[in-house]
């Protein structure tokens, strides 16, 4: 799943491959507690940025 980061109303970054559960009864993806942080790792650099374009996209790694 491509997954956007927002910080408020600025889209941050786009993160591909994100691993996600999805309800059964109404298609919602939400995501294990260990992904989000790692989500929040993943950006952590591009919010210190600042707004920038285009947008960067970054490919989910699982944090070690």
């Amino acid at each position: 799943m491509e997954h956007p980061y927002w910080n408020g109303i600025t889209l941050v970054a786009v993160v591909k491959d994100v691993p996600s559960w999805v309800c059964q009864l109404c298609g919602y993806h939400y995501f294990d507690p260990t992904v989000e942080t790692t989500l929040r790792i993943i950006v952590k650099d591009y919010e210190r940025m600042g707004k920038v374009f285009p947008i960067p996209s970054a490919p989910y790694r699982e944090h070690q």
